[in-house]
């Protein structure tokens, strides 16, 4: 049997999970919060018709449940293909980080991110997706997973750069809520076996590995900008709850 430890790390330094094909249930919650797991993130975030990529979700408690996880739900259910998810009741001592969800760039954008017009009509002619992959058409609004992307949408390495770079900078533009961007490893490193299209050939998986690093040049271009691990997002925002909670206490004269 194969251990944490073996790899340089134990149980104990795992704290967060995200469920397979993010299939997540109060059954989950409950079971992570049993487990002494700090966090969660499972649930995609900014499909409010509210939200414009500028005032996604922040991490938060699942204290009083997940609102993100209501709003999928909703939209789901009113698709052309419904699925019902499951609402996320109260869980208080676990935290979500919300897994983001992009928004593909509109054509008058096509020069300012190097892409060929047409992405939102290659993108939707695609639909309908493959839970959890999901594309709401009239907001270029998609769920943020690179196999959702260059598999599901059959877009391009340029392509996905394109699109994390825009959301990027609405982002940075609005609330600046953590850009949380699933990726898979075997998409940019295994070699093809059985015609599976997620195992890439040479030339694609250069394709996909250049617009990915091309991201990451351009992200990291940003004075403001800092790619850290999901527990030091969730140990700042804790704090930032705490500091403020002190703050509001004080007497103010």
């Amino acid at each position: 049997m194969l251990t944490a430890s073996r790899y340089g790390f134990g149980a104990q330094a795992v704290i967060g999970f995200r469920s397979p094909y993010l299939s997540y249930n109060d059954n989950l919650f409950t079971a992570l919060k049993s487990l002494g797991f700090a966090y969660d993130t499972s649930v995609p975030n900014c499909f409010d018709d509210a939200e414009d990529g500028a005032n996604c979700s922040w991490p938060y408690s699942l204290a009083q449940g997940s609102p993100d996880a209501e709003t999928f739900a909703r939209k789901l259910s009113d698709g052309p293909n419904p699925l019902v998810p499951p609402r996320v009741q109260a869980h208080p001592g676990l935290w979500e980080l919300p897994i983001t969800t992009l928004i593909v760039p509109p054509d008058s954008l096509a020069a300012s991110y190097q892409f060929e017009p047409g992405l939102r009509d290659r993108v939707a002619a695609r639909a309908p997706m493959p839970y959890p992959s999901f594309h709401e058409p009239p907001t270029g609004k998609i769920t943020g997973l690179d196999y959702t992307l260059l598999i599901d949408a059959g877009l391009s390495g340029d392509e996905m750069r394109a699109i994390l770079s825009y959301n990027l900078d609405l982002h940075l533009a609005g609330n600046r809520s953590p850009l949380i961007f699933v990726a898979h490893a075997q998409l940019y490193t295994s070699s093809p076996r059985g015609g599976d299209p997620a195992r890439p050939t040479e030339a694609d998986r250069e394709m996909r590995w250049k617009g990915l690093t091309a991201f990451i040049a351009y992200a990291t271009s940003k004075p403001e900008v800092r790619i850290v691990a999901a527990q030091d997002v969730l140990a700042w925002v804790q704090g930032a709850a705490r500091r403020k909670l002190s703050d509001s206490s004080k007497p103010h004269g």
